[in-house]
């Protein structure tokens, strides 16, 4: 989960970000932006599919893992509930330029990063070799 979450907000930070600024130029072929959009999904995949499987390898008492499922989606719920309008006035600020999005989305996916991190480190030790 770590590594691809860092891979994702690396693509995006250092992938998307130069394409999407010289895009905007007219220097930089469309054609990338579907390469950026593949490995996105590649690595945002994983954040959707892994996260519930790594709840319920977390939750010792089985009773309490509709608890912990039911709080997660209620948290991701409101995340995507403000994502699209803030994203939409990102566009709008910067008169349809989509360096700002770009920051926006690897800030918001390096943050993610850092809080899986530091979930990891506080439920089975800061090794990352270690089993939990």
């Amino acid at each position: 989960m770590l590594i691809m979450t860092t891979f994702t907000f690396l693509i995006v930070l250092v992938v998307w970000l130069p394409i999407t600024s010289t895009l905007q130029a007219g220097h930089t072929s469309p054609s990338l932006l579907f390469l950026v959009a593949a490995l996105y999904g590649l690595g945002s995949g994983t954040f959707v599919s892994l996260l519930t499987a790594i709840i319920a390898q977390l939750t010792k008492d089985m009773r309490t893992i509709g608890t912990r499922l039911g709080a997660h989606y209620f948290v991701i719920s409101f995340a995507t509930l403000i994502s699209q309008p803030i994203a939409g006035a990102i566009l709008d600020r910067q008169n349809g330029s989509y360096v700002g999005l770009a920051v926006f989305t690897g800030v918001s996916q390096l943050l993610g990063t850092l809080f899986i991190l530091w979930s990891r480190g506080m439920s089975g030790g800061w090794g990352l070799a270690k089993k939990l």
